[in-house]
């Protein structure tokens, strides 16, 4: 059976093609990927070195892309493509396996999708919730504090970034909370922002408990991150963004407010 012709896209979106273009490993990975994936013809495997292991990624080469907007400055709006990623599997140098598919909740359709794009080249990771997808890039955001508490930005691509699956942990955790509903949001401006700095903090919870169970089954999602402290300095910095995000918003808010009552006077 043939592989089925892909789906065409824009002339002027044509960066978006996912790459095919084999890797050059120092290490091949000596274990065979998942039968019942490697073997369909809609399927590639794409092979990565992963820490001391690897990372296999089945990219569904017959699934039609789904489109993610983008709001831009100023007004409209952009598109991209992104493309299903059945599952991701990571290897361990003893041969130890984790299907990173099975972390979804099983009472909702969601799976891995790998976007491509440079439209949006600050977004990097990404819960879709209307196409059910946890949605990653070629390139990833690291954010690392020195001793002084400054933070800098490190961007990689996104396999060979020693943190990339913990903030990827981070997005599956956000799927295995409940829908987003509007209803289910605090009706304050102020109780809002609590509440998602919540809902922050409770995927990167879950995201630290299974990088550490994981480890105790010989499994290392997080290869830069070795120990407990480095976890949880990641999370801090993490979590500072979304709390000074929040207080910009209150910030503009305030300043909007006052504008308001000086026009009334």
């Amino acid at each position: 059976m043939s592989n089925p012709e892909r789906p065409r896209i824009p002339e002027e979106l044509q960066g978006l093609e996912l790459s095919t273009t084999p890797e050059t490993f120092e290490r091949r990975c000596p274990f065979p990927p998942i039968p019942e994936l490697a073997e369909r013809d809609d399927i590639e495997v794409v092979e990565h070195e992963f820490g001391k292991g690897w990372l296999h990624e089945y990219l569904d080469r017959q699934a039609k892309p789904f489109e993610i907007p983008h709001t831009v400055v100023g007004g409209g709006t952009i598109v991209e493509f992104a493309y299903r990623v059945p599952e991701i599997e990571y290897v361990s140098p003893e041969g130890n396996r984790l299907r990173l598919g099975s972390l979804l909740p099983e009472n909702r359709q969601e799976s891995f999708a790998r976007r491509d794009g440079r439209l949006a080249p600050r977004l990097f990771y990404q819960r879709f919730e209307r196409e059910g997808a946890v949605i990653y890039g070629k390139v990833t955001r690291r954010l690392e504090a020195d001793a002084s508490g400054q933070v800098t930005e490190k961007i990689e691509p996104f396999f060979e970034s020693p943190t990339a699956l913990f903030e990827l942990l981070h997005e599956v955790g956000h799927a295995r909370q409940e829908p987003n509903r509007a209803e289910q949001r605090a009706p304050s401006e102020t109780g809002e922002d609590s509440w998602i700095i919540q809902r922050e903090r409770d995927a990167w919870a879950y995201a630290v408990r299974v990088v550490r169970e994981q480890r105790d089954k010989g499994v290392d999602l997080a290869p830069g991150l070795d120990t407990v402290e480095k976890l949880l300095t990641s999370v801090h910095v993490a979590l500072g963004t979304y709390e000074e995000g929040v207080s910009d918003r209150d910030a503009c808010r305030h300043t909007s407010r006052a504008a308001e009552a000086s026009s009334a006077l």
